[in-house]
């Protein structure tokens, strides 16, 4: 996964989201993938 992610999957998923920027720096979330 890296660091994009899907607009529907960021929010799905906001705290591993949170914790990936946390740990390995910022990560980017797209609309359209």
């Amino acid at each position: 996964m890296g660091n994009v992610w899907q607009l529907q999957e960021a929010k799905n998923k906001f705290s591993n989201l949170v914790n990936k920027a946390h740990h390995d720096g910022p990560q980017f979330v797209t609309k359209h993938g």
